[in-house]
């Protein structure tokens, strides 16, 4: 079965001063789809259980991880495993974060 989902229908909120979350609401068992948008910096947590991936939609950024940085840009995937510290410093930097499993906020632990 196929489901559509409208941009008009996520669900947007701001996770701190530079982030902001457009949930689409969608996912499967083993996995969910948000969209994030950086403008600065974004905490920086763990998440104990999911394996997040990000495509970069548009924008640049700095990924921290576990204290090394990653440069990305424009059509690059970055793949964050569990128990990994992240952080995120991000210029106009929209991205899909593909969850697998699916996301659930008790997983995550912030400094």
């Amino acid at each position: 079965m196929s489901i559509l989902t409208k941009r008009n229908q996520a669900e947007s909120f701001k996770v701190d001063e530079a982030t902001i979350i457009n949930s689409y609401n969608f996912s499967t068992k083993d996995y969910n789809v948000v969209e994030i948008i950086v403008n600065g910096r974004h905490g920086t947590m763990m998440n104990k259980r999911s394996t997040k991936s990000y495509y970069v939609i548009s924008g640049t950024g700095t990924f921290e991880i576990d204290g090394k940085g990653y440069q990305v840009e424009s059509g690059d995937i970055i793949t964050v495993k569990p128990n990994n510290w992240l952080s995120i410093n991000g210029q106009n930097l929209r991205a899909l974060i593909i969850s697998n499993p699916i996301f659930d906020a008790n997983d995550e632990e912030w400094k």
